[in-house]
């Protein structure tokens, strides 16, 4: 829901605790430091579920 929110006003917040990005990752736009402004129609987030799931 955040993500769509995000898209929706324009701006998005940057990845935090994200200072180094590791050489072997994808040369793609990764928002560090300060969130910024983006005009952008589609979006995706990930969630990998580290440290399990809880189900109720």
């Amino acid at each position: 829901m955040v993500t769509i929110h995000m898209m929706k006003d324009g701006w998005f917040h940057p990845t935090l605790n994200l200072q180094n990005v590791d050489p072997d990752c994808a040369e793609i736009d990764y928002i560090t430091g300060a969130g910024r402004k983006l005009d952008c129609e589609i979006v995706m987030s990930n969630n990998f579920a580290f440290g399990g799931l809880i189900l109720h």
